[in-house]
């Protein structure tokens, strides 16, 4: 029950912030209307400015509050990775709709994405996935396979054979690390 609240908060949230997003939002479309008109825009551009980053501030600060379940059902509410951030451990982002996890502090670096330094990132793995054939993992590179776990790569159910952080999906490693089961 817990985590259906709290799915459920979270989808509020987004509405929330949503509709104060669209209500600054629409205040820019009307500001460019009038200046293509020729006249002077009705609202101060700095102040929807300042709205706008402080409903993102705020979505971000509720969003670290969210449990991983709850996170994955608002993985739109996590910036995307980006090379000249700094990140604590814990902070969760995105890359390619994927949700990390940082695994230590990570100083700003272009070249540490998440999907390419398994050392620094982890992928947040959906609850409903449990590593059975029925409901195999979705493989992410980067992220800690363990024996006896099926993992779904597209269409291809693999078994990993050797538990192992690897930066390669499981395709890659047929016959070391996993086994193909079907297709």
């Amino acid at each position: 029950m817990n985590r259906f609240l709290e799915a459920v908060k979270a989808r509020c949230m987004r509405s929330s912030h949503n509709r104060q997003m669209t209500a600054a939002l629409m205040k820019t479309l009307e500001n460019i209307a009038y200046e293509r008109a020729g006249h002077a825009p009705p609202h101060d551009d700095i102040e929807i400015f300042s709205q706008i980053t402080a409903i993102k501030t705020e979505m971000r600060q509720c969003a670290s509050a969210l449990s991983d379940e709850a996170a994955l059902v608002a993985t739109e509410l996590f910036e995307e990775w980006n090379g000249s951030s700094d990140y604590k451990q814990g902070d969760r982002i995105t890359e390619n709709g994927i949700l990390y996890v940082a695994l230590q502090n990570i100083a700003a670096n272009p070249t540490w994405k998440p999907s390419s330094v398994p050392s620094l990132w982890k992928p947040v793995a959906k609850p409903t996935e449990s590593g059975t054939f029925e409901s195999p993992i979705t493989a992410v590179a980067g992220m800690e396979y363990e024996a006896g776990k099926y993992y779904a790569e597209g269409d291809k159910i693999y078994l990993c054979i050797r538990s192992e952080l690897l930066h390669f999906l499981p395709s890659a490693l047929v016959g070391q690390y996993f086994e193909e089961v079907a297709s």
